[in-house]
């Protein structure tokens, strides 16, 4: 099962989590797999093209991965994320409404105090 998870701090994305493994078929040949994958690394080349220092992500061969967003960066750089992050959710949400056994999608807001 792949694990999505999108935290909100102070209604701006602060960290985006992708884990696991969809189970679907076997390794090469997930399709599930292959497309979250895809649609993960288009989020990431976008937001490094976009955002430079901006962000950080660690990507791991056990197929988790996690995004980072600075909370000083500007308005005017965090709508550019924003559209990046939110076409990454928008995909996810596409795959787990046609695969719901295999991606689950968790949102969560926190206050800045959590």
């Amino acid at each position: 099962m792949i694990h999505i998870v999108f935290i909100r701090q102070d209604q701006r994305y602060s960290l985006i989590e992708v884990s696991g493994h969809a189970g679907y078929e076997d390794s090469g040949k997930d399709i599930v797999c292959a497309g979250i994958s895809a649609l993960l690394g288009g989020m990431l080349n976008g937001l490094e093209f976009f955002l430079g220092d901006e962000f950080v992500y660690q990507v791991d061969p056990e197929g988790h991965a996690k995004v980072v967003l600075a909370g000083t960066m500007s308005d005017k750089l965090y709508e550019k994320a924003y559209t990046i992050i939110k076409t990454f959710e928008l995909g996810v949400r596409m795959v787990h409404q046609d695969y719901p056994d295999y991606v689950i999608i968790h949102k969560e807001e926190v206050d800045r105090d959590d």
